[in-house]
């Protein structure tokens, strides 16, 4: 496993990047109660980082070293891969509308908007002057109307959809 399993939005399915036993990388779809394997999409020589399967459960989200690949689901097809030179992605979450992704790295916080279809749009969310980019995590609320980003010693917090940053908890000197 090369990245973190991830349940499918309605529960049934896990998802996870793998290297094969021939040395290639897949991202594969596992029944989570039968324990069988439902889907395995090969991405050659690219080790992918993370997954996300979109709200309607009809694309994936890969994260590489070099940026994104969306899939869909239904015939395993590539539908874009939209390219970032940020480093390896830590963090990548669908929206809620399933029509625009988030994505965090060394380099920062990204929203592409519009990831089913080309033009893809692509905004740096603003993570103020003082703090360190390297985004370690991201989570959206339960109804949906905030984003959570956390970096290595802050957290912000962003409305949806405006993707306005309304605060940021200082977490330095912080101990667990």
């Amino acid at each position: 496993i090369t990245g973190p399993p991830r349940f499918s939005p309605d529960g049934k399915s896990v998802v996870f990047p793998c290297k094969t036993q021939q040395g290639d990388f897949s991202i594969q779809l596992w029944d989570a109660g039968e324990g069988t394997k439902q889907i395995a999409i090969s991405t050659g020589k690219t080790p992918v980082a993370q997954t996300s399967i979109s709200p309607d459960g009809q694309r994936l989200a890969a994260g590489t070293h070099r940026g994104l690949l969306i899939y869909r689901l239904d015939d395993r097809q590539e539908d874009l891969r939209l390219d970032d030179n940020g480093g390896v992605l830590r963090t990548l979450e669908w929206g809620p509308n399933g029509r625009t992704l988030y994505s965090g790295s060394a380099a920062g916080f990204k929203k592409w908007e519009n990831a089913v279809a080309s033009p893809v749009n692509t905004n740096e969310l603003d993570l103020g002057s003082s703090a360190t980019p390297d985004i370690q995590k991201l989570a959206f609320s339960p109804d949906g109307r905030w984003i959570v980003v956390a970096g290595l010693d802050k957290v912000f917090a962003y409305h949806w959809p405006s993707c306005k940053r309304v605060h940021a908890f200082d977490m330095r000197g912080v101990h667990k």
